[in-house]
């Protein structure tokens, strides 16, 4: 399930229709495509021609009960949208989901794709995916809103709420630096709990002499992903804008503040001005 930003990337979803794996997410109701001028261009306008009489006489359109969380319960109305490549007999679905069909209300319309087959279609004779009903599809998509919610707080747990990263690179070097916390994390906890399991109280590391020991701290994920982002971003900035300007060996000012970082020593990028 993804939203409209995933929903209109069509590199995105090509390379899931080219994976066979399956998806709902959702589209901009005004999302054009190329097609006659008296043809219909949009999903929105593709829903405005649905027949809609009153709840008795509802045409197309079926009656979606969904459920919330507080127990409420809420009736929709759905119906599978018929233009351009779209329709129940294409390998790609689009659906309309709605509190109001006559007026379509933005705030309470969803404009779905999905490429799960519909049920008796002949995609759904030849797909390897399940064939799943329109009232199925939508309550797929409204676990998106959960989901959301849950990466939310996921991503303020972890620290990724700091920085955004889409190509596949970053991504790879941001799961890096997960794993890297997750096993100081790891770390940390088994040499306190091994010292305290033998009945030893845990004593942090002796320091030098003049120097206040430091309070033990428990190790969280968003700390320790900071402060291994602390050690690494200025090692690999330095080493970009050096790059950038040429080839050639660093200078031996830089290349001793780039041993001082790889040597594990930690800069602090937020000094006070002097």
């Amino acid at each position: 399930m993804a939203d409209s930003g995933y929903g209109t990337n069509p590199t995105f979803v090509g390379e899931l229709l080219e994976a066979g794996l399956p998806y709902v997410v959702s589209v901009k109701p005004s999302e054009g495509l190329w097609a006659p001028a008296a043809a219909v261009h949009t999903p929105q306008a593709a829903a405005a021609e649905l027949p809609w009489q009153d709840a008795a006489e509802p045409g197309p359109w079926i009656a979606v009960v969904r459920s919330f969380h507080d127990g409420h319960t809420e009736t929709w109305w759905a119906a599978e949208l018929v233009y351009g490549r779209y329709g129940p007999q294409r390998p790609v679905r689009r659906l309309v989901a709605t509190t109001d069909p006559r007026r379509l209300a933005a705030a309470s319309s969803w404009y779905i794709e999905t490429n799960l087959p519909a049920p008796g279609s002949r995609q759904a004779k030849k797909s390897p995916l399940g064939a799943v009903s329109i009232a199925e599809v939508v309550r797929l998509y409204g676990l998106r809103g959960w989901i959301e919610q849950s990466y939310k707080q996921l991503k303020n747990e972890l620290g990724w709420a700091d920085a955004m990263v889409r190509a596949e690179l970053a991504l790879r070097r941001h799961w890096l630096l997960i794993f890297c916390a997750f096993t100081f994390c790891w770390l940390h906890w088994l040499r306190t709990a091994s010292a305290t399991a033998t009945g030893v109280a845990h004593q942090p590391p002796l320091q030098s002499a003049g120097k206040k020991r430091e309070p033990l701290q428990w190790a969280t994920w968003p700390c320790t992903l900071r402060r291994v982002r602390r050690r690494l971003t200025p090692w690999m900035v330095l080493q970009r804008w050096w790059q950038a300007w040429t080839y050639g060996p660093p200078p031996a000012e830089l290349q001793r503040l780039l041993d001082w970082i790889t040597d594990g020593n930690a800069l602090n990028l937020y000094l006070a001005p002097s």
